[in-house]
């Protein structure tokens, strides 16, 4: 028999072993729980992410059935998170052909984005496929964005667009945009130019006609002179002139315009144009009355003077003169009352002493001798009578006009208008002042329609940033994990070092600092999406250009990342402060950088690069001018390139027109507001002809420049 002790010993190793073998499964079970919750807290952290973005999250397997549904954007259609896990998309939308092919695209391997309609909703759905080991496809994730209140915020832009050109397309004369060069190239007209041109408005705005073009020979030489002396002295300017008619005809027009300046710099010409054909034809014909009225006048008091014929003679021909004059007199007065604007005379005292009846119904008088010795402090409040006065007395004691100066009335029905004055001083034979003559036009509804104009760009600006952040809402909420993921996992590890006393004060600070830095990230990012989405823009301030585009390039990160997209920075340290409003500006390199990484989607992966440069320039040269009217001033010169197709000529003239765009879902708004925001700034934004970049592989090239702070004057 084999020794008991020999035994015992075997059965003391076989436990020790036994025991070795527990232990190492005990730590191995611990492992596995650790890893498990580890697993359970990453899938409540995700559901969390999820369930507060306004998408739905889902995923399928290759038959169509759901095996994941997720997603706040799940309540607003009934359901709730996980109800149609097993079920199969083909039976759930039987009905819905376009969905069922969606579907199997994705499920054939094909990433894509699609919009859809479901009941009240809309959703842009983006479909990725999943591959097995093979590489074969083997289902797909889909991430749905509720996009209804964009969808309807677009419709309702649009439909305010369509009122906004309604309403300047009824008004009755030509309201125009212009640059302030030689042809004065027009960058807006309403409908009203055909009828008065009979050119259509397009030929104006695509440059193949210009008003230029039109002038009379005889009034051409007089038409720069006035503009620019007003533009000098920051004034309105007034015009008459005449315009050749696409039928041979001569148009008389008259002009009012202004000259819009950004930043002490001259952008663009703004003003109305009015057929005065008819009121010239009244004027003529009061000039030829008058004139035939000096000459008989001068007839007969020559007749008289050599004529040495009897009291009685010389008092038929007086009388018979003095009905003549009446008679001009009353042709003269008929011929006022037809003009629509206010026309009235007044003696040194500011008395009236004749008006037309438009005057007459502004004043509330319906007799002109209702109004004949009196002043407009008889019917105007004490406050605008004094400032008419006022005007009065400058013309009476200077003897020198006043043109378009701008006055304020309010008519006999209680409204206010707005008016343009002209007020000429009236002399006697010996050249002495013994009155006035003024003409007043009703300017309220054009300056009503400029105001609208604006108001209607400050929304769309404000729109199309919410649109841009609305297109970035999953990569801002991947950018935003990114920094909490790491807060959360530093947490952890100083728990698990505290639970060891394995942590002293100066390893605890770096862990907090660090977790800081992290937050900070995050409420960076927040406040930037805050301030993007607010519809009140902040008002400019001092600041770098360099750190506005490192900003913008952050925001666009995971857009860079998923398209595979490298960006190069080119950034100038020592360039001069600029200012700006921050949001404005930010708003203009996030449409420039998205517009670049969506051009270069179907390009190779190893290709797509955007660079941004930053450089400092002369103001001269900025603004594309050839001479320099005074000392260089500097400018901050900032150029987008990319390894796109590129912008060949055609595209770039109309690149940044209103409503124009490549996309099957854009706006086409984008470069028309960054070019709107860069001249408000006093600034200006260009297409550069393809391959102007310093790259040999350079696309599409966009440059915009910025007025130095301290710059010299």
């Amino acid at each position: 028999m084999p020794d008991s002790s020999h035994i015992a010993a075997e059965l003391v190793d076989e436990i020790a072993v036994l025991r070795a073998r527990l232990a190492m499964l005990e730590r191995q079970a611990e492992a596995v729980t650790e890893t498990e919750r580890a697993l359970r807290e990453s899938r409540v952290r995700l559901r969390s992410v999820v369930g507060h973005a306004p998408i739905v999250l889902y995923a399928l397997d290759r038959d169509g059935v759901v095996t994941l549904s997720e997603g706040k954007a799940l309540e607003a259609m009934g359901l709730k998170p996980g109800q149609l896990v097993g079920e199969s998309v083909f039976e759930l939308y039987a009905d819905r052909q376009d969905i069922c092919d969606s579907i199997r695209r994705a499920l054939s391997g094909e990433l894509f984005t699609v919009k859809t309609e479901v009941g009240d909703l809309c959703f842009e759905t983006r479909y990725t496929p999943l591959l097995n080991k093979q590489g074969e496809p083997d289902g797909c994730i889909g991430v749905a964005m509720d996009v209804t209140q964009r969808q309807r915020t677009e419709t309702a832009l649009r439909a305010s667009e369509e009122r906004f050109r309604m309403l300047v397309d009824n008004i009755p004369g030509v309201v125009y945009l212009c640059q302030n060069d030689e042809r004065y190239t027009m960058l807006f007209l309403n409908d009203a130019v055909e009828r008065l041109t009979g050119y259509e408005k397009e030929a104006f705005l695509e440059d193949r006609i210009s008003f230029v073009d039109l002038f009379h020979p005889d009034d051409a030489a007089g038409i720069a002179p006035p503009v620019d002396e007003a533009l000098a002295l920051r004034r309105p300017f007034h015009l008459e002139y005449r315009l050749k008619h696409r039928e041979g005809h001569w148009v008389w027009v008259e002009e009012t315009g202004v000259g819009v300046f950004r930043n002490n710099e001259l952008a663009f010409l703004e003003g109305y144009l009015s057929d005065i054909t008819e009121r010239k034809k009244a004027e003529q014909a009061i000039q030829e009355a008058h004139d035939r009225l000096e000459a008989r006048v001068e007839e007969r008091t020559q007749e008289l003077s050599r004529a040495n014929r009897g009291l009685s003679i010389e008092i038929t021909k007086h009388e018979e003169t003095s009905r003549d004059l009446r008679h001009e007199r009353d042709l003269l007065q008929a011929l006022m009352d037809h003009m629509p604007d206010y026309v009235f005379v007044k003696d040194r005292e500011s008395r009236f002493i004749a008006a037309n009846a438009a005057q007459l119904r502004n004043l509330g008088a319906p007799k002109l001798s209702e109004v004949l010795g009196k002043t407009d402090r008889d019917f105007s409040d004490a406050e605008l009578a004094d400032g008419y006065i006022a005007d009065d007395r400058q013309v009476l004691e200077s003897g020198e006009a006043l043109i378009n100066i701008e006055e304020e009335t309010v008519s006999a029905d209680r409204s206010r208008q707005k008016l343009l004055t002209t007020k000429v001083p009236l002399r006697n034979e010996q050249g002495e002042v013994t009155g006035l003559v003024g003409i007043a036009r009703d300017v309220t509804e054009l300056q009503a329609a400029q105001e609208e104009a604006a108001q209607t760009q400050h929304t769309l600006a404000h729109v199309l940033r919410v649109a841009t952040v609305s297109e970035m809402a999953s990569g801002l909420a991947h950018e935003l994990n990114n920094p909490l993921s790491a807060i959360t996992n530093f947490i952890r590890g100083c728990e698990r070092r505290m639970d060891t006393a394995d942590l002293n004060e100066s390893e605890l600070r770096s862990i907090l600092s660090q977790i800081k830095q992290q937050a900070d990230r995050a409420s960076g990012i927040v406040k930037t999406i805050r301030r993007h989405v607010n519809p009140r823009d902040v008002q400019r301030e001092r600041c770098q250009i360099n750190d506005v585009i490192r900003e913008a390039v952050g925001l666009v990160a995971t857009d860079l990342r998923q398209h595979q997209t490298e960006i190069q920075l080119n950034l100038d340290e020592s360039l001069p402060p600029t200012e700006l409003n921050r949001v404005q500006i930010e708003q203009v390199m996030l449409n420039l950088l998205l517009n670049a990484i969506e051009a270069m989607a179907g390009a190779d992966s190893a290709k797509r690069r955007i660079t941004i440069t930053t450089a400092t320039v002369e103001r001269s040269e900025q603004m594309g001018q050839t001479e320099q009217a005074g000392p260089a001033v500097e400018a901050v010169q900032v150029t987008v390139a990319d390894t796109g197709p590129g912008i060949d000529g055609d595209q770039a003239a109309g690149s940044f027109e209103p409503f124009v765009t490549t996309k099957p879902d854009g706006l086409g708004m984008g470069l028309s507001i960054s070019r709107s925001i860069i001249e408000s700034h006093g600034g200006r934004l260009v297409v550069l002809p393809t391959g102007a970049s310093s790259s040999a592989t350079a696309g599409a090239v966009l440059r915009f420049h910025l007025p130095a702070l301290g710059a010299a004057p």
